[in-house]
């Protein structure tokens, strides 16, 4: 299907350095896609200031990437998306903030701080159930006897 198009298209799978000299010589991330479920593509390029033009399909986690409403297009529709790139290239300045914000955006999906959440995330659970241990053996302890029978003490003052 691209062998009419003036723009050859190119499919390969580039290994990451060369993935990001690729991102770096590019203008505008454009992530057409009206199916994704990781975004990760989305995600590595807009870490490197990319600017991102996403399809807002329901079927894709990718739109939640979106700083604003400059960055989606309809799905679908290639007017909306070329009125979306026209903008960011009409509009240096406010891309060049974008871009600084973008990169910004992306030192919440770094790998590192991923293993830092999931790993508080470990630590909170063996917290929450040590403490849930502790109350269900205390519970046990203050219920009543094994007899099952209530005891009851008073308390008596002898007189002179």
């Amino acid at each position: 299907m691209g062998r009419a198009l003036s723009c050859q298209p190119r499919f390969v799978y580039l290994q990451r350095p060369e993935l990001i000299r690729q991102l770096l010589s590019t203008d505008l991330y454009i992530h057409a896609s009206d199916m994704e479920i990781e975004a990760i593509s989305c995600i590595e390029a807009f870490a490197t200031g990319l600017v991102p033009v996403i399809a807002d399909s329901a079927e894709s986690a990718t739109p939640q990437f979106a700083l604003d409403e400059r960055s989606l297009f309809r799905a679908g529709d290639p007017k909306d998306l070329a009125q979306k790139i026209d903008y960011w290239i009409e509009h240096p300045d406010e891309k060049l903030k974008m871009e600084k914000r973008y990169a910004s955006a992306a030192k919440k999906y770094t790998l590192r701080r991923s293993v830092m959440l999931f790993e508080r995330m470990l630590e909170q659970e063996i917290t929450d159930n040590q403490v849930a241990n502790a109350k269900q053996v205390h519970s046990k302890h203050i219920s009543q006897p094994a007899s099952g029978k209530r005891h009851t003490t008073r308390s008596h003052r002898r007189t002179a």
